[in-house]
């Protein structure tokens, strides 16, 4: 039970000291009713997991009752205004010596083709 707890704070910790700093808020900042991390952790579940937005487990998230439209239209706001660009490529400078670009594959053109072979080409 600690070593879940402990995990979670940490991971709450991470969000809020390194993607929370660069989303937008509303005109009224302090009028949320649910933690900005929170928001983030059910956005990041969704996009790992690939649910549908209405299967969000939102206890899991949330204290309180929230909805799943509410969750979308963050996630839409930061879409639209770039933030998320933002948080990539701070995170990509930050954490670059981290990166190991030898093993990745960002789309399909290494994948082998059982079927076609060669004459498919490049």
């Amino acid at each position: 039970m600690y070593h879940s707890f402990k995990k979670k704070f940490v991971k709450q910790r991470y969000y809020k000291k390194e993607i929370c700093p660069y989303l937008s808020l509303g005109e009224k900042k302090n009028n949320a009713k649910v933690l900005l991390e929170d928001v983030v952790r059910a956005i990041l579940y969704r996009l790992k997991t690939g649910c549908q937005l209405r299967e969000l487990p939102l206890k899991q998230f949330f204290l309180v009752e929230y909805s799943w439209n509410s969750v979308y239209q963050h996630f839409a706001r930061w879409s639209k205004n770039g933030s998320w660009e933002t948080i990539t490529q701070r995170l990509s400078e930050k954490y670059k010596t981290l990166l190991d670009m030898n093993c990745i594959q960002s789309d399909g053109s290494h994948t082998i083709s059982k079927r076609v072979g060669e004459n498919v080409g490049y």
